[in-house]
């Protein structure tokens, strides 16, 4: 995620974190010159028991920057400082929030992650390492006033395979509910900043995703590609969503919404989360047996009591 954490700007009381953190890695390559692994791509920060880590980030960075070049279709000419941090409470004090497992500070070119997050699945370190430095390289290529939040972070989670680092409590879709319930936000209210509420946040991710998707399977990828460059080159976005695909966002999005509203779009998000669907149902089906074998043994029981003595 984009700092600030709801909504891509700094907020204030991050600032203060933000500026020590920036001082302690300004005095790294002194004192700290055992803790830092440079290399032409990236610059690692790290506890000297992370070492093992540090070289997987080290050998990682190339490949995800050159795969990002051809997908995003901006350059990527910066080398960006990481700072993975072990536990929850180290990455607490770096500026990071509960319901994340990385964040990136783009005008500061840093990315610091929760490892404590991302050792629990294979290729979650990769994948998120990616998303963060998709967020530097539209910061890079892209204004501040030309980058819609919604678009900052429906790329990069496009960018990065539908990863993101929000980690809602409720591991579920929002999206076919709100757009039944007429309860979507307007891409322009995400233009800016993204709501502070736990749910609304997690729409906001899952919408943001859901557009960019989309445009890229209405018009191919590159069609976005042709949006970022056209955004790059300094294009308001209502200009370069035209120059790019040739419609008005403003219609692109109300056929987005018509199409979350369709029969088909529920079973595509259902189908989207077979396994959980499958798991809900196997377990309602044990708890059914278990109670069905509760009352058997009951009744059972009763007709013992019921029984003549002998």
């Amino acid at each position: 995620m984009c700092k600030a954490f709801a909504g891509g700007r700094l907020g204030p009381g991050l600032r203060p974190m933000i500026g020590l953190l920036a001082v302690w890695l300004a005095t790294a390559s002194g004192a700290w010159a055992d803790k830092v692994l440079q290399t032409p791509h990236v610059r690692i920060v790290h506890d000297p028991a992370l070492k093992h880590q540090a070289v997987q980030i080290a050998a990682m960075s190339p490949a995800i920057i050159e795969n990002l070049k051809r997908k995003l279709g901006l350059p990527f000419d910066l080398r960006p400082t990481v700072v993975p941090a072990p536990d929850r409470e180290s990455f607490r004090r770096l500026g990071g929030r509960a319901w994340l497992s990385a964040f990136a500070v783009p005008r500061k070119q840093l990315v610091v992650l929760d490892l404590s997050r991302l050792d629990q699945r294979s290729g979650d370190l990769y994948a998120t390492l990616k998303h963060e430095y998709a967020h530097l390289a539209l910061h890079q290529a892209i204004a501040r006033r030309h980058l819609p939040r919604w678009l900052d972070e429906g790329a990069a989670q496009w960018a990065s395979d539908g990863l993101s680092e929000y980690l809602p409590a409720v591991q579920r879709t929002l999206l076919p509910q709100a757009a039944a319930a007429g309860r979507l936000f307007f891409l322009d209210e995400l233009a800016d900043t993204f709501p502070d509420d736990p749910q609304g946040l997690h729409l906001a991710y899952e919408q943001s995703r859901s557009f960019v998707n989309y445009l890229v399977r209405r018009f191919g990828e590159d069609a976005l590609r042709r949006l970022l460059q056209s955004l790059a080159a300094g294009a308001a976005p209502w200009e370069a969503f035209e120059e790019a695909v040739g419609v008005e966002l403003a219609a692109l999005e109300d056929e987005w919404r018509s199409g979350l509203r369709r029969p088909g779009s529920w079973l595509a998000n259902l189908a989207g989360h077979v396994y959980g669907l499958l798991f809900f149902v196997a377990a309602v089906a044990t708890i059914g047996a278990y109670l069905r074998f509760r009352h058997r043994k009951r009744h059972y029981r009763a007709g013992e009591d019921d029984d003549p003595e002998w």
